[in-house]
């Protein structure tokens, strides 16, 4: 199974960039809004803003492990995926008074099937996109 894996540093400890993960008002500043904040064993919603201004659902998913501030695990479906299922690890760990954040997201070949590879490189893109934002919020 192939994966997207990407290792960010931040200047800020595991627990202020765990709130960036799990907060839903903070997860719209760098990442999308969530319609709540990600609990564990709960459902989630992240959302977009269509032109006419109304919120609709971008990215579902469940919260699998939650293990504040080191370790997050959720599925996550998007509409490529056609209601498959993939899966984010989300590590933190401190280094030095800031964090190092590890995330794996598994399971993107067998969802998107033929759309594959395009979809690694549109996630492996936007991954990076998102934490040079995530970098900018996420301060000490």
């Amino acid at each position: 199974m192939t994966t997207v894996e990407k290792t960010v540093f931040f200047a800020a400890p595991p627990e202020v960039v765990w709130t960036y993960l799990t907060d839903a008002k903070k997860l719209g500043t760098w990442y999308h809004p969530a319609a709540r904040d990600l609990e564990a064993g709960s459902d989630y919603q992240l959302l977009t803003t269509a032109d006419d201004g109304s919120k609709t659902s971008l990215i579902t998913g469940r919260v699998l492990e939650m293990d504040a501030p080191n370790h997050l695990v959720t599925t996550f479906v998007i509409g490529p995926f056609e209601g498959r299922e993939t899966t984010l690890t989300w590590t933190l760990s401190d280094v030095n008074g800031g964090t190092r954040l590890h995330l794996k997201h598994a399971g993107i070949d067998t969802a998107a099937g033929d759309a594959a590879l395009p979809l690694f490189q549109a996630l492996d893109k936007g991954w990076d996109e998102h934490f040079a934002k995530l970098r900018d919020v996420a301060t000490a």
